[in-house]
């Protein structure tokens, strides 16, 4: 009965074998197709640089600020520049890292734009969008303020990021170039 077994399984062996080898292929496949139309290609790029809006001199991080006291602001300045040959579009928000709410909820923004004040509020409603013309620059002043409501102690801190997303005034739908640039901060009460 084993050597009956053996042979039936060598046949229908042999037999799916022999099966594959004259079959043909299938319509089945993937396939993927492109189509280019005007064989236009361009890029734009994206300068975020933050530096003291008093003497111009650039620095390390936008805020990093320490002993913030109650009713206490600081003042500091960003600047994109747009220093490739298309357009682009941009938009800035912040995001708070996991840590002590209390002091972030308690910080608010005043940001102007070439002058102009474009945000009065807290962090979490911060979502500016506008765009750049090719080698054209913007300046945000961003003031800071400590409100003195929900400060309890003098061990606080809060550990955010503005995000800076652009892309190209000639994409749309979310595709083509962009790109996202993060300025790391910190305001603490701490000494």
């Amino acid at each position: 009965m084993k050597q009956f077994v053996k042979f039936v399984f060598k046949i229908f062996f042999f037999i799916f074998v022999f099966g594959l080898s004259i079959t043909q292929s299938t319509d089945a496949d993937l396939n993927d197709r492109g189509v280019v139309v005007d064989n236009k290609f361009s890029a734009g790029t994206l300068d975020v640089t933050e530096f003291n809006p008093s003497d111009n001199s650039s620095v390390d991080s936008l805020f990093d600020v320490k002993g913030v006291a109650p009713l206490g602001y600081e003042v500091k300045a960003l600047r994109l520049k747009n220093t490739g040959e298309s357009d682009l579009i941009y938009s800035m928000r912040v995001e708070k890292k996991p840590g002590d709410v209390g002091l972030c909820d308690a910080l608010s923004f005043r940001i102007f734009n070439n002058w102009d004040q474009v945000y009065l509020g807290g962090f979490n409603d911060l979502n500016y969008q506008s765009h750049l013309e090719s080698s054209e620059f913007a300046d945000f002043v961003f003031v800071v303020k400590l409100d003195s409501t929900g400060i309890t102690s003098n061990d606080k801190t809060c550990e955010f990021d503005i995000i800076v997303n652009y892309w190209s005034s000639e994409s749309s739908n979310g595709k083509g170039f962009f790109d996202e640039e993060v300025v790391k901060n910190t305001f603490s009460t701490k000494e």
